[in-house]
């Protein structure tokens, strides 16, 4: 929970070492005059930091809702695997309810209310995860 900012001019190759108690963490720095073509992506894209508030309102987010998502010919398949393996990680609740079809309607009900990062959390998935599934689905166009 604690954060600290400095600056450190690079002039050359420097290590820097984070130290606390008994841990510590090292990055190695070198100052380079070009970019290393190795770490270049030759199909460049622009990248969304749906995190910082800027989505593409014509793509498909975290932030929609998950009925309208599952509707979606593209989007749903890819939302159903995710809510099977949920599903089935939490085979417990699975069995508890699959015998009682009016318990399993409002679930579904609940469910479709959601935002698909609300779902999401439910499901126990953490925040690199989602943030995995929105890069996803803001490569997905919505069909207006």
């Amino acid at each position: 929970d604690k954060v600290f900012v400095f600056n450190v001019p690079i002039t050359g190759k420097h290590s820097i070492e984070a130290r606390a108690g008994a841990y510590s963490s090292v990055i190695l720095v070198n100052k380079a005059t070009e970019p290393n073509p190795a770490y270049a992506m030759s199909n460049r894209q622009v990248v969304n930091n749906w995190f910082d508030g800027e989505l593409d309102e014509t793509c498909w987010s975290v932030k929609d809702n998950m009925a309208a998502a599952m509707a979606d010919a593209k989007v749903g398949p890819v939302l159903k695997a995710i809510t099977d393996k949920a599903a089935a990680a939490r085979g417990d609740v699975a069995a508890a309810v699959k015998d009682n079809p009016a318990l399993v309607a409002m679930m579904e009900r609940a469910m479709q209310r959601m935002t698909v990062e609300g779902m999401l959390k439910q499901a126990g998935a953490d925040a690199e995860s989602i943030k995995q599934l929105n890069r996803v689905l803001q490569g997905i166009k919505k069909d207006v």
